[in-house]
């Protein structure tokens, strides 16, 4: 499995969703309440319907939970004002139940076989080479090294765009209407990633090189020197 250097680490916020840790103690003291109730009446003990509701919500949750947990949603949700049924809750729980559910098993089911025979991926590491400001002469294997390192540097930075693109755009999806402010430090990250990224590999063209690349920042700097 092949891999670049990064170059720099982006790393999801580690912070605990209190929702879900609400509704699991939620969930744990109405087992206590049922268990009381059971011991005095003698009955056996069912879970109520929110009950299950909290647990299916809990396990729709469960994704990647502790790689990428979902930050905790600043915005308080909305009071219902209407008794129709939501279409969007509607839809999703569709959408769980034939598509994620079924296919969240079957993979649980391969990791349980897989589980026994762990494999071991190495990732491969590019020693950084001289620019190609840096080669002499006439060195075209110093060419050839320098315009590959600068393929994968742009391959990196175009991932590290779609990383912060799609943390703003989940900051919007989570918070609605109160986006502008409990996202204003997401949308201000995505605004100085595409401004470095669009001085940097902008206007290169379909055949964009890390030759062209040098001249477009040697035209820049030129211009801001007359500028001056």
């Amino acid at each position: 499995m092949r891999s670049t250097d990064h170059g720099c680490t982006l790393l999801r916020s580690r912070d605990v969703n209190r929702e879900a840790v609400a509704i699991s103690a939620k969930i744990k003291r109405r087992r206590e309440e049922g268990r009381r109730k059971a011991q005095k009446f003698g009955e056996v003990e069912k879970p109520s319907g929110q009950e299950r509701h909290d647990q299916e919500w809990l396990k729709c949750q469960d994704h990647e939970k502790d790689a990428y947990p979902e930050p905790p949603r600043q915005t308080p949700a909305p009071d219902k004002q209407t008794a129709l049924p939501n279409p969007a809750l509607i839809l999703s729980k569709l959408f769980y139940y034939s598509v994620d559910l079924p296919v969240t098993t079957f993979r649980e089911a391969v990791d349980s076989i897989r589980g026994r025979n762990k494999f071991v991926y190495y990732h491969q590491k590019f020693r950084r080479v001289p620019y190609l400001t840096e080669c002499q002469e006439g060195d075209y294997v110093c060419y050839y090294e320098a315009e590959m390192q600068w393929r994968r540097d742009y391959k990196v930075d175009q991932e590290i765009v779609k990383v912060v693109q799609e943390r703003m755009r989940a900051c919007q999806q989570r918070e609605g209407s109160s986006y502008l402010q409990n996202c204003a430090e997401e949308m201000k990250q995505f605004n100085d990633v595409t401004k470095n990224y669009q001085s940097r590999y902008g206007d290169l063209g379909a055949y964009a090189s890390a030759r062209k690349c040098l001249m477009k920042q040697k035209e820049r700097m030129a211009a801001q020197a007359e500028t001056a």
